[in-house]
């Protein structure tokens, strides 16, 4: 029962209602909703999924945008971003306070008046 694989995005104004028929049909035969995705997904060649998004959003009014009443059935390409692989950045050590290097003489601390004093 298959018609053929949908090449297009985009859902015709007409698919929508035959979607809706195929529903219709299967409730009014006696069948679960369910049944009515799986005959609408078969005619289509898409999952059921696909099929029971694009109903309820066709229900609800939602992103009608790509409705399309003339959709012509041409393949999409998809572009591909290419990304730069990943690499881990080693993180740089954060000084703390002031620092030099120097040769030393001598040390002198003195704790009360919180002074350090250096001979060089």
């Amino acid at each position: 029962m298959a018609k053929r694989k949908r090449k297009s995005r985009n859902w015709s104004v007409k698919e929508m209602k035959q979607i809706e028929i195929f529903i219709d049909g299967a409730v009014a035969a006696g069948k679960s909703k369910l049944q009515g995705y799986d005959d609408a997904a078969a005619h289509f060649g898409v999952t059921r999924n696909a099929i029971s998004i694009r109903y309820g959003r066709y229900l609800a009014n939602i992103k009608m945008s790509k409705a399309k009443t003339n959709t012509v059935k041409e393949a999409t390409v998809d572009k591909v971003k290419t990304r730069k692989p990943y690499k881990k950045r080693a993180l740089k050590p954060e000084v703390m306070g002031r620092s030099m290097t120097l040769k030393i003489k001598d040390v002198q601390i003195n704790l009360k008046s919180g002074e350090i004093k250096i001979i060089y």
